[in-house]
């Protein structure tokens, strides 16, 4: 956790060992039990971010049961993990490499909800490959938003599901 918070309040670049010692009050030979380097343990933190996401987006999916109710469900997952785990979304945010991995996670839960959501006639046309991309990354540039704070979470998940379904109806 002292290294998401580190990571996440300083960015890569500007973090140290010394910095994350400090944050989770331990000493350095601890942190070297560990991680040989700051760079494992930077993605030690981006993969949590993920598992927390991917988790928090599994049991959104269960939990609906109509496809829009499944939609609501998996922008209350996003946004509730980012505000749960604002250090770790900032790290995985800020990561160019992971930001395409997180755009594929949202697309792979969203993908079969709007497919389900158009069966049932609550949307008229297929979630392809070009909207599923843009719904993704709206998804996430409006979750980057609210890591940022520049935006409030009840306006961001309304915008999320008006996203979503104004791309595909």
């Amino acid at each position: 956790m002292a290294t998401a918070l580190e990571l996440g309040a300083r960015g890569p670049e500007r973090s140290t060992v010394a910095g994350v010692v400090r944050r989770a009050r331990m000493g350095r030979n601890s942190f070297y039990r560990h991680f040989s380097a700051l760079a494992p343990a930077h993605a030690a933190v981006r993969q949590q971010a993920r598992h927390l996401i991917q988790r928090s987006l599994e049991r959104a999916e269960r939990e609906a049961r109509t496809p829009l109710e499944q939609l609501r469900a998996l922008g209350r997952a996003w946004l509730g993990t980012i505000a749960r785990h604002p250090a770790h979304a900032r790290v995985l945010l800020d990561h160019q490499r992971d930001s395409n991995r997180v755009a594929a996670l949202l697309a792979a839960h969203l993908a079969p909800v709007l497919a389900a959501a158009r069966q049932v006639g609550a949307v008229s046309m297929a979630a392809d490959s070009l909207r599923m991309d843009a719904i993704a990354a709206a998804w996430e540039a409006v979750g980057r938003a609210c890591v940022e704070r520049r935006a409030d979470a009840e306006t961001a998940h309304s915008l999320l599901v008006d996203l979503a379904v104004r791309a595909v109806r």
